[in-house]
């Protein structure tokens, strides 16, 4: 199973809409955050290039409540593969 981040990692900004960067959508100080919402929205757009034909609206789907939905995990499993485990630090 993919994990699933805390809430807190992100707070949607009352000013977000879906065509403006992750870090105006969600926006944390801290820097590790920043990155993660660079690296989700970089994965929604790879799943949107792949399923737009069949659902133009993916990308909104895929970053809808801050990456904290089934369509962004299933994208992000995707590209994962089923069963494989991630490297460790």
């Amino acid at each position: 199973h993919l994990p699933i981040y805390d809430r807190h990692f992100f707070s949607r900004s009352k000013t977000a809409s879906p065509d403006t960067s992750p870090m105006r959508t969600c926006v944390d100080k801290d820097k590790k955050v920043e990155e993660i919402a660079r690296l989700a929205a970089a994965v929604c757009l790879n799943c949107h290039e792949l399923n737009s034909h069949r659902n133009p609206n993916y990308h909104f789907e895929c970053s809808a409540d801050c990456y904290q939905n089934d369509t962004f995990r299933n994208c992000l499993n995707a590209f994962m593969g089923e069963g494989k485990s991630r490297p460790s630090k």
